[in-house]
């Protein structure tokens, strides 16, 4: 009987037999069998377990296993773009992804309208050879590439980031295509186009162009022409809204009075006509007191001494041109109060506007709009009487930020005052508007003989002054309008210039 080593050399020797008479043992291990995240049954080092179809064991094969685009296990034959290198053709060999370059002037792409096919293409040339729905040839890559979602197609916008530009959404791409302004240029919003920077309103006269002109203005502030958005007629306002002199102007609820009590506005009325003016005087002798603008009104003081005056013609100013006063004078002391005095005369019959000037940073440069000096009353060298009020720096921020805005400085404040056909009396119960773009606009009221803004405000109170804060720098309309036996009466129009 034979024991067991007798049995195992019988059986060698029988496989021996079998394979020849030679000797043969294989230290290949490519595509031994192993298990998927096992240590018991791994591959050795520098192959990699490839998961087989039933997703529980796996073969060893060399090199590490590339899991593809899809981040799954590829499929023998199977074909992707490689994301990063559009030149590139991905091949599924053996488990593993395999790189393909294309030849010269072809590109990875679909092979197809549909399904995901991929392989080299020759180079596109024009969005016809993309073959599917929703791709475009790109003018620059010759390559086929996915449509955007730009709309509509043509629409052209303004891009501000640290530089202007225009923005237009190609028809073909459906992308946002840039454009870059010049550095001495600039994106109007309106006209969604690169303009020149203008330096006064004469360089925003013709746009969008000559025979079609818009009202636009010069910015002094940035140098931009803005779009100046005026009204035509009640029905480009909107309901309870009227158009006064191209403002739109909120109706007045209640019935206007005055600090008199009742309110005179005959002299607003479309029947009034005024008194002609039949004087002979070309210029005008002016003089008068520099006033603080504070409280209910304006107050003399000596604080304002030492500040400059000029005059304007007001067609300068609203052009933007500050450079070419007619006239300008130093505020002086008239018993400890700042009193002023023309030596030359201004010209009558035209509207001038007064800027204040302070070369310390007590007062803020201050326009004063709606002087006019009639002939007559300049007749035999009259000499006219005109307060000018100022404006302390501490009000102007204490107006602008007590009516829930921070100081911009880019910007500026508006302040109208109503008054009834007197001249004197402060007209309660207007309403007032202005085309100025402004972040906040309010009505004045009185407290403790202090001046208050409140942007809850509908109409004029006692004080009769309304404002608007952070107004850009650009001429527009102001306007104003009042109820008197039920009827509205439009107070007049006045453009001005922040």
């Amino acid at each position: 009987m034979a024991g067991p080593r007798s049995i195992l050399s019988t059986c060698l020797a029988v496989l021996l037999a079998l394979s020849g008479g030679g000797c043969f043992y294989s230290l290949d291990v490519e595509g031994k069998q192993c298990t998927p995240g096992s240590t018991e049954h791994a591959c050795p080092a520098g192959y990699s377990c490839v998961p087989a179809a039933d997703g529980g064991t796996g073969v060893c094969l060399s090199g590490p296993v590339d899991s593809g685009p899809d981040s799954g296990t590829c499929i023998e034959g199977e074909k992707a773009c490689k994301a990063d290198d559009p030149l590139v053709v991905l091949e599924c060999s053996g488990g593993t992804w395999r790189e393909n370059p294309c030849p010269a002037n072809n590109y990875c792409f679909f092979t197809g309208p549909s399904g995901d096919e991929v392989d080299c293409l020759p180079d596109c040339t024009s969005s016809s050879d993309c073959g599917r729905d929703g791709y475009f040839c790109n003018d620059t890559s010759h390559h086929c590439e996915e449509r955007g979602d730009c709309s509509p197609p043509g629409a052209r916008r303004c891009v501000f980031s640290g530089y202007e530009a225009v923005e237009t959404c190609d028809e073909d791409s459906r992308q946002w295509v840039e454009q870059r302004c010049e550095s001495s240029q600039y994106c109007h919003e309106r006209y969604t186009t690169c303009l020149p920077k203008c330096s006064s309103d004469t360089d925003c006269a013709n746009l969008p162009d000559a025979q079609n002109p818009e009202p636009n203005s010069c910015n002094l502030a940035d140098g931009k022409c803005l779009f100046v958005d005026l009204c035509s007629g009640d029905g480009d306002c909107g309901a309870e809204h009227r158009c006064v002199g191209g403002a739109c102007i909120t109706e007045p609820l209640s019935e206007a009075t005055s600090t008199q009590g009742s309110a005179d506005l005959d002299c607003y009325k479309p029947s009034y006509t005024v008194p002609p003016d039949e004087g002979s005087e070309t210029t005008c002798l002016l003089e008068g007191y520099l006033t603080k603008l504070m409280g209910s009104g304006s107050l003399q003081t000596g604080e304002t001494i030492g500040l400059t005056l000029e005059v304007f013609t007001e067609e300068d100013i609203l052009d933007g041109n500050t450079s070419s006063p007619l006239t300008t004078v130093t505020v002086i002391d008239n018993e400890g109060k700042g009193f002023y005095h023309l030596q030359s005369g201004v010209a009558t019959r035209q509207p001038l506007v007064f800027r204040v000037t302070d070369a310390g940073s007590s007062f803020k440069t201050t326009y004063v709009f709606g002087f006019y000096l009639r002939s007559d009353a300049c007749a035999g060298g009259t000499l006219q009487n005109v307060d000018v009020p100022a404006m302390k720096a501490q009000f102007y921020t204490s107006y602008i930020e007590g009516s829930g805005v921070v100081v911009d400085p880019t910007r500026g404040l508006l302040l109208v005052r109503t008054l009834d056909c007197s001249d004197v009396d402060r007209l309660i119960g207007a309403t007032v508007a202005t085309t100025i773009p402004a972040e906040t606009r309010f009505y004045i009221k009185l407290e403790q003989s202090i001046w208050i803004p409140d942007t809850e405000l509908t109409e004029t109170t006692e004080t009769g002054w309304w404002g608007a804060a952070n107004a850009i720098a650009i001429k527009g309309v102001v306007g104003a309008m009042a109820k008197q036996a039920s009827s509205l009466i439009a107070l007049g129009a006045h453009e001005v210039r922040v």
